[in-house]
């Protein structure tokens, strides 16, 4: 008698959890319901998620995570075996959250954080991972009720993109050493792109005096010329022209980047020279070349006047008529023709 009182009992048991088991589902609410992150390799997200119980009974909740595929409509397809061995594609070892019992009261409700810890080396791609939670005894119990598509959960989709890098280097940068201002004066840079996407570079330059005030800015790349992966342009621009003589600099920005933003700079020196203080410039200096010309050719003449005048004299010669006989002296020269005898 005792056994069929126990089997009528495990009997009704039964009856009770498949049809109660729906009731007390419906009795709990999960939210969010879908999460979606687009992220990258080492990215670490942190999310919470809420349970309610709606029913007049406390409720044990353990939670379970499992990967799955997605149909067209969102609904999921299948849970798929996670391949442990491999973390850089087992998004089921990414997430970090709490398996053991939450405790909810009737009309309470708790929340449970967890964290996605997306691997190093992880696999670009998407990944789709159920967080189930269910009411039940202990957890493997809770799992099994999950799988059987009892319970409630939160959908997450990571969507990985393969990294690609965006890195211009700046190769040259330089202007006209002396700037006329006559319109045709130039800047030019040169700048590589050692990445792996398009870029178009853009920025300004701004032009200081000797004193740091600014004279002029240009603005750079303004038709948005692109650089390919490993290409190399030379960019020339057009200098305003300048009102001032003296030393300027000249101080770039160049911004790149689609994603993360970046820059680089430089900065070069130039002299500008309006055309009139050029031609004022030549024209002292002819002056002065004229005029020193004009002193040392004074000088010159004057020098050469008195030694004509003051350091030459006239002699008067003399010269006798006739035959002049007179004694030789030691220091006279004879002029005569030895004879053979002496």
């Amino acid at each position: 008698m005792k056994i069929k009182e126990q089997f009528l009992s495990i009997f009704f048991l039964t009856v009770f959890l498949f049809t109660a088991a729906p009731a007390l589902a419906e009795n709990i609410s999960v939210s969010p319901m879908f999460i979606d992150y687009v992220t990258e390799a080492r990215d670490i997200k942190q999310e919470v998620i809420k349970i309610k119980n709606h029913g007049g009974s406390p409720v044990r909740m353990y939670a379970s995570v499992h990967e799955i595929s997605l149909g067209s409509d969102g609904e999921i397809k299948e849970f798929v075996t996670p391949a442990m061995t491999d973390r850089t594609t087992s998004v089921t070892s990414w997430i970090e959250i709490t398996r053991g019992r939450n405790a909810i009261p009737p009309g309470g409700e708790i929340e449970i954080p967890f964290t996605i810890h997306i691997n190093p080396n992880a696999a670009p791609g998407k990944y789709q991972v159920y967080l189930g939670f269910a009411n039940a005894k202990n957890r493997d119990i809770a799992e099994a009720q999950i799988m059987s598509g009892q319970g409630d959960g939160v959908i997450v989709r990571i969507s990985i993109d393969e990294k690609q890098s965006e890195f211009m280097r700046l190769v040259g940068f330089m202007t006209d050493r002396f700037m006329l201002n006559r319109g045709d004066q130039k800047l030019s840079y040169e700048v590589e792109n050692t990445g792996d996407v398009a870029l178009k570079p853009s920025g300004e330059v701004i032009f200081y005096d000797s004193r740091g005030r600014e004279l002029s800015s240009l603005a750079l790349n303004e038709d948005g010329k692109e650089i390919q992966p490993g290409e190399i342009i030379v960019f020339n621009e057009s200098v305003p022209d300048f009102k001032k003589f003296g030393k300027n600099k000249a101080f770039m920005t160049l911004e790149y980047g689609n994603i993360n933003k970046a820059a680089v700079y430089d900065t070069t020196y130039f002299y500008s020279m309006p055309v009139p203080y050029l031609v004022g410039v030549l024209t002292f200096l002819i002056f002065i070349v004229l005029a020193m010309t004009f002193v040392i050719y004074k000088a010159t003449h004057r020098r050469h006047a008195k030694y004509h005048h003051d350091d030459v004299h006239d002699v008067a010669m003399f010269v006798r008529d006739g035959h002049h006989d007179r004694d030789e002296k030691d220091h006279d020269l004879n002029l005569k023709p030895k004879q053979k005898d002496e």
